[in-house]
């Protein structure tokens, strides 16, 4: 098969195929999706006598003259549907026919119902920089060359495809242990490489400490302002606001979309708790700061529904994302998961310190809340940090975790040119190179402090 019509009321393509490919889909309606290939033209993607088209087959067929077989709305994921399809491409249903492969579409749980066991996650988070381009660049580091100051490291300038404008951006990895009521952060920066901050939250509650190696220092103990506990739940599991987008490829993934509204969650979180007075100003509050712009409007929330080279299983998270649709909001951070795997056991505050590596902490945690409120969360977890870690013998001065400032005294990083190629490397890094590196001075002590 090498040539198709395809058919709209009373007008006819004829198209050239260059090439076919079934791909596993689970979310699909058979099982797989089949694209076809053009030379120029762009793609086609079929599910079951579903088609969509691709922007280049959008473009192609508007400017044929079959705009109007595009169903109306914007492109999502795999493309914009087509209309009408039933018998649209003669005789490609009929090629498909005398090729065997069965239609068994294969069930992929909901987001809400996967990995309720917990899992460890390695995450990659970039978040745009709200001051200007500039705020991106060294004020340390300068190409011999050009005389330009390079990024600082985890920094990067890039245009804005939305509002066509520079934009800097910084990105950092964080390590993510989940369990049913525990979540514990581990934040590694590139501008402190040898410093992490964790947090460990616990529903309405979370400790906050610096780590430096093996020692947690600046243990704070604070509310999150989430009371989950407080919430009076309809039964539902949530999947009703958690909408389905469509699938997208990605980096060689065929990805499931999900969207949920936060304007509409907050409203029926209003309707479903018994609101305290204090509780509802909280809510109408919130339900502000959304419409100013403040806060995301949505969330969007991306799994793997299949990776053909299986190196990711299918409902793994991909990325989330928060945004607003509010005129001049602020910009908010994306997190794209690496990597993914399940918990061998359940998740407690012992198990997360073992699996980070902290053994001790500087001084005992401390609440900074000026009226001293502590609930039973905090109260736990008070209780779980203090009975597996011991207090330091000797107390170093306390680190300060500054993710987003370039200090003088906080430098563990230099350039090195490397062929044509030039990255930053933490110190330890550029010692194992074959080249000579230069650096504003090795770490002393309290460099970081």
């Amino acid at each position: 098969m090498t040539m198709l019509q395809l058919m709209f009321i009373n007008q006819t393509l004829s198209l050239r195929v260059t090439s076919w490919q079934r791909v596993p889909v689970r979310s699909s309606r058979c099982g797989s999706l089949v694209h076809l290939s053009f030379a120029t033209e762009g793609r086609l993607t079929l599910d079951d006598k579903d088609i969509s088209a691709d922007a280049t087959f959008q473009q192609y067929l508007a400017g044929a003259g079959f705009g109007e077989i595009l169903i109306p709305g914007p492109s999502q994921g795999l493309g914009r549907r087509l209309q009408g399809t039933d018998g649209m491409l003669k005789g490609f249903f009929n090629f498909l026919t005398g090729v065997e492969q069965r239609c068994e579409s294969q069930k992929l749980e909901p987001p809400e119902d996967l990995f309720r066991s917990g899992f460890r996650a390695l995450a990659l988070v970039k978040q745009a920089v709200p001051e200007s381009p500039e705020s991106a660049l060294s004020q340390f580091f300068i190409d011999a060359w050009t005389g330009q100051a390079f990024p600082k490291p985890g920094f990067d300038k890039a245009r804005d495809q939305l509002n066509k404008v520079i934009r800097a951006n910084q990105s950092w990895t964080e390590e993510i242990l989940s369990g049913p009521g525990l979540e514990v952060y581990s934040t590694y920066s590139a501008m402190q490489p040898y410093l992490k901050q964790v947090r460990i939250v616990n529903g309405s509650a979370q400790l906050v400490m610096t780590v430096d190696g093996s020692t947690g220092f600046d243990c704070i103990a604070e509310l999150t302002g989430n009371d989950s506990a407080a919430e009076e739940t309809d039964g539902s599991s949530g999947s009703e606001t958690l909408s389905f987008q469509g699938l997208l490829e990605e980096d060689g993934l065929i990805l499931r979309h999900f969207r949920l509204d936060l304007r509409d969650s907050n409203n029926a979180l209003m309707r479903r708790r018994r609101l305290q007075e204090e509780d509802e100003e909280d809510a109408i509050m919130m339900g502000a700061f959304i419409q100013a712009g403040i806060m995301p409007t949505h969330m969007d929330y991306f799994d793997v529904d299949s990776d053909p080279s299986g190196r990711r299983a299918s409902g793994a998270p991909y990325r989330v994302t928060h945004d607003s649709d509010v005129s001049g909001a602020r910009v908010f951070p994306e997190k794209t998961y690496v990597s993914i795997s399940s918990l061998p056991q359940d998740l407690t505050v012992a198990n997360a310190m073992a699996a980070l590596n902290i053994t001790q902490i500087a001084s005992a945690c401390r609440s900074l809340d000026p009226n001293g409120t502590v609930i039973p969360a905090m109260t736990s977890l008070l209780a779980a940090i203090h009975g597996i870690l011991t207090i330091a013998e000797e107390q170093p001065l306390p680190p300060t975790f500054e993710k987003y400032s370039e200090l003088g005294g906080s430098i563990l990083f230099t350039y090195c040119m490397t062929g044509w190629s030039v990255r930053w490397w933490t110190r330890s890094e550029a010692a194992s190179l074959p080249i000579n590196c230069s650096s504003p001075g090795p770490r002393q002590p309290g460099s970081q402090r």
